[in-house]
C-alpha cells in the first residue's frame, strides 16, 4: 500500500497515538470504530451482490 510496509504503516499509526492528548483517544477509537463498521458491511455487501450475479 503505497509502498508502505505493514510495520511501517504501524510505526506511523503508534507515533500519530503518541501525539494525541489522552482525552482525545476514546473519541479517535469510537472514529475508527465507526469507519471501520462502515467498511466492513460495504465490504459484505458488496460480497452479497457478486454473489447474487451467479
Amino acid at each position: 500500500m503505497f509502498g508502505l510496509s505493514m510495520s511501517e504503516l504501524l510505526v506511523i499509526g503508534v507515533v500519530f497515538v503518541l501525539f494525541l492528548k489522552p482525552e482525545d483517544l476514546p473519541k479517535l477509537a469510537r472514529v475508527m470504530g465507526k469507519i471501520y463498521h462502515q467498511l466492513n458491511s460495504a465490504y459484505r455487501q458488496l460480497i452479497r451482490d457478486l454473489n447474487s450475479l451467479s
